[in-house]
């Protein structure tokens, strides 16, 4: 068997209130592009959506590929399953005939030990575990932990295979967190490790096609997170993103990265402001996704339209933090004792000069006269309230 494996589309997703639809068909496209390569089934491991209640475009996107791909492939297989920002019950809309065109809707637990036989391979299918979704065979213990749900539902799939599919690989798509992936600032996973789960669980499939991590890696012996097609956070710049070509016989992956060319790449770019401007060392990143770090410490006004001019996709600026070597809890401190020393204009302009210095770093104020201006008319403005409260 050989399927193409992808995950975490987050259709309809905002980046920075940017609509990432036009990106996503521009992946869509590679797709479909790709699975003209003989594939025998297509699995999409979980987060179809962005949120449970999809913007309108992103929902006509998804209805349009799946009916083009059916249209253009006809004895194609295509899994989609439920994870955690997908609405189980809107996404398993209109499920039973979509499964007579051979579209496999996984959005609950009430029949993951049965899997859709494609050749020599079975494939089955968990959504996105909740409480109380799997009990354990002969007990009604309510089942809350990941790692508990997912033991519960591996060791029912497991027997049930082993007694009718004995001979037949075994595939697996799941939606989860192996505890030591690689996580990125795009996920919406809780602190902690409560909803993490041992990889190790997996090791009975042939193949584990996992979602939820948005980076390209191995989980355990056989498991892998393909990663999503695009970067939707900045600490994902520049790193690649793949969709995962796999080939399954004897019971042996065998695994080749087909990458995911962005419509528009995402970038942290960081320099002064007219470097970020005018330096041409920046030209390649004009049609990306931009996140712009400024390293000046002078406060440049309206860098986003001036930068927009250049960086028509420009999503973020901000300035260069540059920390002393006080603790938070010793910046507060210090603004504290100067309050309690004097209420005169004098020790409240000390206090905004120790916030400049926390926000741009120790000396800042005196830098080429930077913030002077800025603390005049502080210094000013307290000592009009002073006079009004008179």
């Amino acid at each position: 068997m050989r399927f193409l494996h992808t995950a975490d589309w987050h259709l309809g997703k905002s980046f920075f209130e940017k609509s990432l639809v036009e990106d996503q068909a521009f992946f869509l496209e590679q797709l479909k592009t790709e699975l003209k390569n003989n594939y025998d089934a297509l699995i999409v491991s979980g987060d179809i959506y962005d949120r449970s209640v999809p913007p309108s475009d992103a929902v006509t996107l998804l209805g349009s590929f799946l009916s083009q791909i059916h249209g253009s492939f006809p004895e194609l297989h295509i899994f989609l399953l439920a994870g955690n920002h997908d609405s189980a019950e809107r996404l398993s809309f209109a499920k039973e005939i979509l499964g007579e065109s051979n579209i496999h809707l996984c959005t609950d637990c009430r029949a993951f030990t049965e899997p859709v036989i494609i050749g020599d391979t079975a494939v089955y299918q968990l959504p996105f575990l909740t409480a109380g979704c799997i009990c354990k065979t002969n007990s009604d213990e309510i089942l809350r932990s990941q790692q508990d749900l997912l033991s519960a539902a591996v060791t029912e799939i497991e027997s049930f295979h082993k007694k009718k599919y004995p001979s037949l690989n075994s595939v697996l798509s799941a939606h989860l967190f192996a505890a030591g992936g690689l996580r990125s600032d795009s996920e919406r996973i809780p602190v902690g490790t409560a909803d993490q789960v041992d990889a190790a669980l997996l090791d009975f499939f042939d193949y584990t096609a996992l979602g939820h991590l948005h980076s390209f890696q191995k989980a355990g012996k056989s498991a892998w997170y393909s990663g999503s097609p695009l970067s939707y956070s900045f600490d994902e710049a520049g790193s690649a993103k793949f969709m995962l070509d796999v080939k399954l016989e004897k019971h042996c992956a065998s695994i080749n990265k087909i990458p995911v060319k962005p419509l528009h790449r995402c970038s942290v770019i960081k320099g002064t402001f007219a470097e970020l401007k005018n330096a041409s060392s920046f030209s390649e990143y004009e049609d990306d996704y931009v996140q712009a770090v400024c390293t000046d410490l002078s406060v440049v006004a309206n860098p986003m339209a001036v930068l927009r001019k250049r960086y028509e996709n420009i999503l973020s600026f901000g300035y260069e933090r540059k920390n002393s070597n006080n603790t938070r809890s010793d910046s507060i401190q210090k603004r504290r004792e100067l309050l309690d020393a004097s209420s005169s204009v004098e020790s409240y302009s000390k206090v905004f000069e120790a916030f400049l210095d926390d926000l741009y770093g120790p000396g800042c104020i005196c830098s080429d006269n930077s913030f002077s201006k800025e603390v005049e008319e502080f210094k000013k403005a307290c000592d009009e309230l002073n006079k009004s409260g008179e």
